[in-house]
């Protein structure tokens, strides 16, 4: 870009544009940087790296509500293919992918029991005491 030419503002339609290109971009696995370099050489955009960073930021909003709008049909889809993938492992009778997928479930759903630690024991001690019926 010239330094004498002033790029013009883009617009809100430009910018929607722009975002779900970005948003397509990493959908086909572009990292920051790829996009950022793509950005800057290989549109008209007229942009610098900040605002690249801005568009980036704004694709994976995208995803984030896509994720918030939709996570427990998420969660159950992902649970029902865990869960028909344990079966067809079980039928197989291959057991060490049940096993896999036993510990994935676990592990994924906070299934575990809590490490117990070799920390002392800071409960108060009972004291014993003796008491009278009150008549």
């Amino acid at each position: 870009m010239d330094k004498g030419f002033v790029m013009k503002k883009a617009d809100m339609a430009q910018v929607s544009i722009r975002v779900k290109k970005v948003y397509q971009l990493i959908l086909q696995g572009y990292n920051s940087f790829e996009i950022v370099t793509y950005g800057k050489e290989q549109t008209d955009w007229g942009v610098g790296e900040r605002q690249l960073r801005t568009y980036i930021a704004k694709a994976k909003k995208i995803f984030e509500g896509i994720v918030e709008k939709n996570r427990d049909m998420l969660l159950g889809k992902s649970i029902t293919r865990l869960e028909d993938l344990y079966r067809k492992s079980s039928e197989l009778m291959d057991f060490k992918t049940c096993l896999a997928i036993e510990k994935v479930m676990i592990d994924t759903f906070g299934l575990q029991k809590p490490k117990q630690t070799n920390e002392e024991d800071t409960t108060p001690e009972t004291v014993d005491f003796e008491y009278e019926e009150i008549e």
